[in-house]
């Protein structure tokens, strides 16, 4: 495990749990899909750069958390798939434990931000 915790570390974009929940959905996604797929996720209000996509792919396959083979069935160029990995599993299921934390996080947030914003409002009579 601590070798996915060190690979996530190194990590600078924050691709990767976007990137690998993707690959669980289907037998293979091919990288030029992947930019779309992750703006319908919502996490970012930012157009999704697939250069960057492409980037987080190659690090993740450098690091054996996905693996690619090339497609050359039908027309056209060769088109590269990409799964992910026993690796790839336990690293999505750290990313999922770090949302989660987060998730609760801002959840006491916005708690405390209610809470304080109808305190102000009582002190001001609005």
């Amino acid at each position: 495990m601590s070798r996915v915790l060190a690979a996530a570390r190194e990590q600078s974009r924050l691709l990767e749990p976007a990137v690998l929940p993707l690959l669980l959905e289907t037998d293979g996604v091919y990288g030029y899909q992947m930019p779309e797929q992750i703006a319908a996720l919502g996490l970012t209000e930012s157009d999704i750069d697939a250069s960057a996509v492409y980037r987080s792919l190659r690090w993740l396959e450098r690091h054996e958390q996905v693996r690619s083979t090339w497609d050359t069935t039908g027309d056209g160029h060769p088109r590269r798939r990409y799964f992910i990995t026993e690796l790839g599993m336990k690293a999505l299921s750290l990313w999922a434990d770090v949302l989660r934390r987060r998730q609760e996080s801002l959840t006491r947030y916005m708690v405390r931000y209610r809470e304080g914003v109808a305190r102000y409002r009582k002190r001001r009579n609005i």
